[in-house]
């Protein structure tokens, strides 16, 4: 009985470690993503292909992220 109250707590444990990770990691990403689709439609960028760039892998990042909310 301690064995399996022991697991639940460690699993349960895992789940919050992984949740506060992802939304520490989620939180800098959202914000970047933000001012890199404000420069894309509204700033004057001479290089939009890197902002593109930018988009298109922190959307990678985010994506990744949901992914490993949804294992645990």
């Amino acid at each position: 009985m301690e064995d399996v109250s022991c697991e639940k707590t460690l699993e349960k444990k895992k789940k919050e470690i992984v949740s506060t990770i992802s939304h520490e990691i989620k939180t800098p990403l959202t914000v970047i993503k933000g001012n890199a689709e404000y420069l894309l439609y509204y700033g004057n960028v001479e290089e939009k292909e890197i902002v593109e760039e930018i988009l298109e892998n922190v959307s990678k990042a985010l994506s990744i992220l949901s992914g490993l909310n949804k294992l645990i």
